[in-house]
C-alpha cells in the first residue's frame, strides 16, 4: 500500500515550482511570501513524495529564512544557482517519487537486544552449515537491499 498525491494538485505544485524556476532565471527576485507558500507545499507532500523533498528544498529555506531575518517576510530574495537546481530537481522527478510505501507499526518498531543482534551477526558472519533460506537485509525508508546467502543481490521497491 502506498500513499499518493492526486495528479491535479501535484500539477498546481508544478506549475508554482516552474514558476520561480523561470522568474529565477530571468533575473527577478521572487516575494518571500511566495516561496513560503511554495516550500509550505512541497513540505506538505512529504509523506507521498519521501523525505527528499526535505532535502532538495533545504537551500531554498535556508535562503528564505536569512531573507526574512534580515529583512521581513515582505523581503524578495533572489535564488542561488543550488536553490535552482534543486527546484529543478523536484520539478524533473515530482511524477516518479509520487507513491511512498505506507510503513506499518511492525516494519517500523523491531526491536533487537543487543545480544540478539551479536547472536545473529555471528551467525550470518560463519553459519555451520550450508543454510538456503539467509537473507541479510539493509532497509531504508526507500528501498530495501537483500543479500542471499548464495552471494545475490536484490533491491526490492
Amino acid at each position: 500500500m502506498r500513499y499518493f498525491l492526486p495528479i491535479e494538485k501535484e500539477e498546481v505544485v508544478l506549475k508554482h515550482l516552474q514558476g520561480a524556476i523561470q522568474q529565477c532565471l530571468s533575473g527577478e527576485a521572487i516575494p518571500a511570501l511566495d516561496m513560503a507558500s511554495l516550500l509550505g507545499r512541497i513540505n506538505s507532500m512529504m509523506r507521498s513524495h519521501g523525505a527528499v523533498l526535505g532535502v532538495m528544498s533545504r537551500t531554498c529555506n535556508h535562503l528564505m529564512g536569512e531573507a526574512v531575518l534580515q529583512e521581513s517576510c515582505l523581503s524578495k530574495m533572489l535564488l542561488t544557482y543550488e536553490a535552482v537546481r534543486e527546484l529543478q530537481y523536484l520539478t524533473d522527478n515530482m511524477g516518479r517519487l509520487n507513491g511512498q510505501h505506507i510503513q506499518s507499526r511492525e516494519a517500523k518498531s523491531k526491536v533487537v537486544s543487543l545480544q540478539e543482534a551479536d547472536q545473529q551477526v555471528c551467525q550470518i558472519k560463519e553459519p555451520d552449515a550450508d543454510v538456503e533460506n539467509l537473507f541479510v537485509s539493509d532497509a531504508s525508508d526507500v528501498t530495501a537491499f537483500v543479500y542471499g546467502a548464495d552471494g545475490t543481490f536484490l533491491a526490492v521497491k
